[in-house]
């Protein structure tokens, strides 16, 4: 979608999903909201 159709002036809700393996081995799932 060209950023150009995207008006200035709309919230745009972007979650981000990420893994991460911590000391114990264990696989943590984080979540993050951008809004921009």
């Amino acid at each position: 979608m060209p950023l150009g159709s995207i008006p200035s002036r709309q919230l745009r809700n972007v979650i981000l999903f990420f893994t991460e393996i911590d000391s114990n081995g264990d696989v943590q799932l984080y979540g993050i909201q951008l809004v921009y």
